[in-house]
Parts: structure tokens; C-alpha cells; sequence
């Protein structure tokens, strides 16, 4: 997500004579490249039930910090909220040893897809199951699609990583009764039992 701010950079000079460069009113954003274009802001993570595509967690970091290092952090929240993952359905950015080691710790199904190095190529069998991770995972693409066209979440409305995450959770709430009303409407959610229609 691009942050609300101009990431103009100027120089700021404390009381002691030491300069600093600012990079942009919100101080928290950071710049990441992402294969030929560079964006300033931040990175959204969502955690999605794969069985309904409900948004069950978010969480927004710094656009520089990396990925592969939020997993742990992301299934914990979800043990904490009383949600006890079977297994974890990521894509390539999660691919990490210490991830894989955490999740079987945890006991907790390892469906990271498979990341190739230089001189060490995915497997034909990995590649296969990328593949088929990839069509399991289509639920969170699908809800990241969603936060950002109906609710406008390419961009933050605010300054702040707290901010920016407060908006990313109303946009996943969003999303969320989206849903509900969809299968609401076509019958495959049924309604509570003690609600009288309005």
C-alpha cells in the first residue's frame, strides 16, 4: 500500500547541529522495489479461512521489512484470537527453514510453496505442488483484490503503521460481510436461528 504521504525527501537539522534526512511526513513508511517499480508505504499481510475466504487477521509492517519473517508473528496472533490453523497455505515470500521448522513445531501443516536459489532449481515435484498450493490459495488473492478495489486499500488514508492497519482491518470487515451477504443471498449461509428477518 502506497502511503497518504509525498515521499519528498529533505534534510533536518536538531538543535545540536546533527543532520538528518527525512524521507517523508509519515516517518514510518519505507521504500521497497518489486521487480521494476519502487513504492513507498507499507506491506498488508491477511490471514484467510480458506473454507469461507473470511479475513481472519491483519497486519500492516514498513514496505522494507521482509516477509519471510512475519509468519511466526501471524499464526501466533491466530492461536491467540482461539483460531487453531490445521495448516498454512503461503506463497513463495514465506519459503524459509526457520519457517517450515515453526509450523512443524507448532504441528501445524507445512503448504509453503517451493522457492529455487541460484544453482539449486525447484524440483519438477515442487513445482507441481506450487501449482497445486496455488489453487488452494486463491481465496486470499481474491480477498486482497477485493480490499483494494472496493475498498480502496492500494493506498493508506493516514500516517502510521497503526493507522494504515485500522484501515486494512475495516476494509477486511468489509470484505467479510461482502461475503456473508453474497451467501446469505444464495442460500448457502443460513441465517441465526433466534434472527427474524427484517
Amino acid at each position: 500500500m502506497e502511503t497518504a504521504a509525498r515521499p519528498n525527501q529533505h534534510v533536518e537539522v536538531d538543535d545540536e547541529g546533527q543532520a538528518d534526512v527525512v524521507d517523508s511526513a509519515d516517518e514510518e513508511a519505507r521504500w521497497v522495489k518489486k521487480s521494476n517499480d519502487a513504492f513507498f508505504g507499507y506491506r498488508g499481510y491477511s490471514a484467510v479461512d480458506i473454507e469461507g475466504g473470511y479475513v481472519e487477521h491483519v497486519e500492516v509492517h514498513p514496505a522494507n521489512q521482509s516477509e519471510v519473517n512475519k509468519l511466526p508473528g501471524i499464526v501466533d496472533a491466530l492461536i491467540e484470537q482461539g483460531i487453531q490453523p490445521e495448516g498454512v497455505l503461503a506463497d513463495k515470500g514465506y519459503a524459509s527453514a526457520a519457517n517450515r521448522e515453526y509450523l512443524q513445531a507448532k504441528g501445524i501443516g507445512d503448504l509453503i510453496q517451493f522457492n529455487g536459489s541460484r544453482g539449486h532449481p525447484v524440483h519438477p515435484l515442487q513445482t507441481q505442488m506450487n501449482r497445486s498450493i496455488a489453487t488452494l490459495r486463491y481465496k486470499v488473492e481474491q480477498g486482497f483484490g477485493t480490499m483494494k478495489r472496493r475498498f480502496h486499500l492500494s493506498r493508506a488514508r493516514y500516517f502510521g503503521a497503526a493507522k494504515t492497519q485500522a484501515q486494512m482491518a475495516w476494509a477486511a470487515l468489509g470484505v467479510n460481510l461482502l461475503k456473508a451477504v453474497r451467501k446469505l443471498q444464495s442460500g448457502r449461509l443460513q441465517p441465526y436461528a433466534g434472527s427474524r428477518p427484517s
